[in-house]
């Protein structure tokens, strides 16, 4: 993996360059163990910190379903309003460093484009922040087929909520998936 620079003053805005095994399983598990080891360094980021107390702060704007603590819910809305889903380029696996999206998020207006493995690794660092214990979850469509998709869940009283802003479903719910491996961070 390598981490490049994109010449802010602050170290963790930067972008996770990850090489692509040739096999599509170890892509998706190198991805995830890259994310995993940017989000040891969340409480240290300090735009994710900011929109951690950003969302504690207006938690109670919108009601959260049953079972779902506000600030939770005010993340995956914020993520819902304010991202778009892109791919990254051909051949290649870049992950952006959550501060990189809480830095965009707190300082620019209108919507975002950011990929599935962006989006997971922006709300983890931010589950982390708030105190929940944060986990990724990869799926795939075909029992013997690739992993194709990533999104984020949170430890809640002993209990995984996953959250997939990138699909129309509500907090809670997962994609269907023949396919499904999950890391607790």
């Amino acid at each position: 993996m390598t981490i490049l620079d994109t010449g802010k003053a602050y170290p963790q805005n930067a972008v996770l360059s990850i090489p692509l095994p040739k096999d599509p399983d170890q892509r998706v598990l190198a991805t995830i163990q890259g994310i995993a080891g940017m989000t040891d360094e969340a409480r240290h980021m300090p735009y994710v910190a900011q929109v951690a107390q950003l969302l504690e702060a207006t938690r109670d704007l919108v009601p959260a379903p049953p079972g779902i603590p506000a600030n939770l819910f005010a993340l995956f809305r914020l993520i819902k309003r304010r991202f778009t889903f892109t791919r990254d380029p051909p051949g290649h696996e870049l992950v952006r460093f959550a501060d990189y999206w809480a830095d965009q998020v707190l300082h620019t207006s209108g919507r975002l484009e950011a990929d599935c493995d962006d989006l997971a690794a922006f709300a983890v660092a931010i589950v982390k922040v708030m105190g929940y214990r944060p986990v990724l979850i990869v799926v795939g469509t075909a029992a013997k087929g690739p992993f194709q998709h990533i999104f984020y869940g949170a430890i809640v009283a002993g209990q995984l909520i996953p959250f997939d802003p990138q699909e129309t479903r509500e907090p809670g719910i997962e994609p269907p998936s023949a396919r499904r491996h999950e890391m607790r961070l």
